[in-house]
């Protein structure tokens, strides 16, 4: 993540001017909306990360793109430009929203396992991770296949790797190494 630091700091600035304007929601759905256009658009990446553009131009083009922002999302836009970091902007939302989450009590988890979780298994899952934490849980779940079975659960910068892939990636390297 190139400039998580950074970003980490504009998003709690940001938070912090939304809430003085009782705007924290909206702005959150709106650091939602141009993550998912970040998603689907790898044009709007490579137009914000050009350092050929000028920051006037990068900062029109996201206001035609998101016409209807707040004032809070027009400033930190602005503020970005400015600073010439723009490229920084899908970071920013990122972290925003998950400060924002934060506050209100909410935790956000991944987990990444090698077919669909079935729904009473995201419910242990949720059971488990709302007792320990004691806020409320958002899971995602990511497949990936290369795992062959088991899961991964990440949480914020925390990770438990208990998959079937990493089980035998640890195997095996205590085999080589006690190897004669």
């Amino acid at each position: 993540m190139k400039g998580a630091r950074t970003a980490s700091r504009y998003a709690k600035a940001t938070l912090a001017y939304a809430n003085e304007n009782k705007f924290t929601g909206e702005v959150a759905k709106e650091m939602q909306g141009l993550i998912e256009l970040y998603e689907s658009s790898i044009q709007l990446d490579r137009v914000l990360s050009n350092p050929f553009l000028n920051d006037t131009k990068k900062q029109s083009i996201l206001r035609s793109i998101v016409p209807n922002s707040s004032d809070v999302t027009k400033k930190l836009l602005n503020l970005l430009a400015s600073n010439n970091r723009l490229f920084l902007l899908k970071e920013v939302a990122k972290s925003y929203i998950h400060l924002f989450a934060e506050q209100q009590g909410e935790l956000n988890a991944t987990v990444i396992s090698a077919i669909p979780l079935t729904q009473n298994l995201e419910n242990q899952i949720y059971d488990k991770l709302e007792d320990f934490s004691g806020k409320k849980i958002h899971i995602l779940n990511k497949i990936d296949k290369s795992l062959l079975g088991g899961f991964i659960l990440k949480i914020g910068d925390m990770e438990f790797n208990s998959s079937l892939a990493y089980k035998l990636k640890t195997f095996k390297a205590k085999l080589t190494s006690n190897s004669i």
